[in-house]
């Protein structure tokens, strides 16, 4: 299947790339990649999601070839840019999803923009690790070390890390090489409001229906973080996939979009 790279300049005052399937008049459904992944992180999905599906994905700034500016990169300014993007298109609400860190984007979203937002759907959802010892671990010893140009070998070997059911190789290099993209100033960017902020005292605004989707051998994001997100957010519920790692949407992409179709189709109407 081969999807098309768009673009579109945002009141923002950026260009982000994107691509898009489906019937414009149906229910838009944006999807934004974790970290510095780009589009291609839902592209396993695309092929089974039904044409009545107005689905969007979305390469944020920072990463593949959307724009670089120097700063907006926190979840607040991630949600601007996707309320942002809603509004290019003219899309009055629409249903996100998220995987690991960009779960606390659309997190954000829901808090400051509950009447665009139809649901949510937080895969690998990520509650806080602001200010604990593995994350500063990590920012000192990992992200302020990186230099440029950053190795897709690096990515490669993370990506391969976090999963546990096999996925194609040509897919894993393509996705690191697009990762690749980003210079060390925008992973440092993006990672640092997960070292250092988070929404937990705001996420009991949430109104939108939300599921959590957690792959049981996730060593990525521990339990514990979808067990704070249920508590919190008003209704939410938890889905588990047996034999999966920390990315369903990458390692059972038929298996996640019938679940997704049914969330969407169950959500209630408006």
């Amino acid at each position: 299947m081969t999807i098309k790279n768009k673009y579109i300049d945002l009141a923002t005052g950026i260009t982000l790339q994107y691509v898009e399937q489906g019937d414009h008049s149906g229910l838009p459904i944006l999807f934004i990649p974790g970290a510095l992944g780009t589009w291609k992180s839902y592209e396993r999905i695309f092929p089974y999601l039904p044409s009545a599906m107005h689905a969007f994905s979305i390469t944020l700034r920072g990463r593949g070839d959307s724009d670089k500016p120097e700063s907006g990169y926190d979840f607040k300014e991630t949600a601007i840019d996707i309320a942002a993007f809603m509004d290019a298109h003219h899309l009055d609400s629409a249903v996100l999803v998220g995987h690991s860190h960009s779960t606390l984007c659309i997190q954000r979203f829901g808090i400051d923009f509950p009447e665009r937002t139809r649901g949510l759907v937080m895969i690998g959802g990520v509650y806080s690790v602001a200010h604990t010892p593995e994350e500063e671990d990590f920012w000192e010893n990992v992200i302020m070390k990186l230099e440029d140009p950053i190795e897709t070998d690096m990515v490669v070997e993370f990506y391969e890390s976090i999963i546990h059911q096999p996925v194609p190789g040509d897919y894993i290099k393509l996705m690191a090489k697009d990762t690749a993209k980003a210079p060390a100033r925008v992973w440092r960017e993006v990672y640092r409001p997960l070292v250092e902020s988070d929404n937990s005292d705001d996420l009991h605004k949430i109104t939108a229906t939300t599921l959590l989707v957690r792959g049981e051998q996730d060593k990525a994001v521990a339990r514990d973080q979808q067990d704070e997100l249920l508590k919190a957010i008003p209704g939410a519920q938890l889905k588990i996939y047996e034999a999966v790692g920390h990315c369903p949407n990458w390692e059972i992409p038929e298996r996640f979009a019938s679940d997704l179709i049914d969330f969407v189709e169950a959500l209630p109407d408006r």
